[in-house]
């Protein structure tokens, strides 16, 4: 479920080079999960707002899963 925490928790820049920032996540215990278009597990870790984090080298679509306590928001990024 999403809730008003995560409501405008918006991902950037989409599509991306690699780094992507979360807009409006004040938790810095945020959970963040990447899958490959298959559904695949390819990144997961906690979100840094200093660095962001990086979306794996291959270029494609990606769905990115943001989790907070019982939280979550998905986002699709176009990785170039």
């Amino acid at each position: 479920s999403e809730s008003e925490q995560l409501v405008n928790v918006k991902l950037y820049p989409n599509p991306s080079f690699g780094t992507v920032w979360a807009q409006g996540l004040d938790e810095n215990e945020a959970e963040m999960s990447v899958f490959d278009i298959d559904g695949k597990l390819v990144l997961n870790g906690t979100y840094n707002s200093t660095s962001g984090f990086v979306i794996p080298k291959a270029p494609g679509v990606y769905l990115v899963r943001i989790r907070v306590n019982e939280a979550e928001k998905c986002f699709r990024i176009l990785r170039l």
